[in-house]
């Protein structure tokens, strides 16, 4: 998932490490929590949970196109 992940983000050639990695443990945490039951799985959920927030919060840093909602920036403007 982690390399479906890259591609939709458009990062498999990039340099930007730290999102990169973001998206990498994501996908972990994921697998984790479809294959877990009762604390792990909540654990791993909220680990997603917190982790894809704090991606998000670097939504700017994003080719064009990449971020849902940059088509529509001028109409929030």
């Amino acid at each position: 998932m982690a390399k479906l992940f890259l591609k939709e983000y458009q990062l498999e050639n990039s340099v930007d490490t730290l999102t990169k990695w973001m998206l990498s443990y994501i996908a972990e945490q994921i697998a984790i929590a479809e294959n877990s039951t009762g604390d792990i799985k909540d654990s791993a959920q909220k680990e997603c949970y917190e982790t894809i927030l704090k991606l998000w919060e670097r939504r700017h840093n994003y080719p064009h196109g990449v971020n849902p909602i940059y088509n529509y920036e001028q109409i929030f403007r």
